[in-house]
């Protein structure tokens, strides 16, 4: 007859017993720090900050802060989170970095403004829009963040000039 065997059970075979008694007796620590980082999406944090917690385990060293490690962990990961859909406000617009992708309806109208900017000012306008740092493009053009700033100033007041109230809104 066939042995069965269990399922191999997940990497926590040499985590200590008083390592998951210390998580577990700081979730509401957890619970009260993640609100007051992320608010109503306290409880998705307190989650993924105790997986996080579990798989770097190793990177724990006894005698440290533990609550202290668990926090460093949890406002890594809501830092991360906050960047993903950070606003960005220049010249007075807001603009949120889409996570996914534009729209096909938005990357039509991103394709009919890059029409009219054939400079590198259009180029980090659009690619501002997809989501990319200015620091990031200003070295992949080879300047400084301060002077691909300046494109991207000179480009949006080119676009103002052309569409008018449309663009500005």
């Amino acid at each position: 007859m066939a042995q069965m065997t269990r399922p191999s059970q997940p990497d926590n075979d040499n985590r200590p017993a008083a390592f998951d008694a210390a998580l577990v007796a700081y979730l509401p620590g957890m619970r009260k720090l993640a609100y007051t980082l992320v608010g109503n999406k306290a409880d998705d944090l307190v989650q993924d900050t105790a997986v996080a917690a579990l798989r770097r385990h190793g990177s724990f060293r006894e005698g440290g802060g533990f609550r202290v490690w668990v926090s460093l962990i949890m406002r890594s990961i809501a830092a991360g989170e906050r960047k993903k859909y950070r606003p960005h406000f220049v010249d007075g617009f807001q603009f949120t970095l889409l996570r996914n992708g534009p729209s096909q309806e938005i990357e039509s109208d991103m394709r009919t403004i890059g029409n009219h900017l054939h400079d590198a000012g259009g180029q980090i306008i659009l690619r501002r829009a997809h989501g990319e740092e200015l620091k990031d493009i200003a070295v992949s053009l080879g300047v400084s963040k301060n002077r691909a700033s300046l494109h991207e100033a000179r480009a949006r007041a080119a676009l103002i000039e052309r569409f008018g109230d449309y663009a500005a809104a």
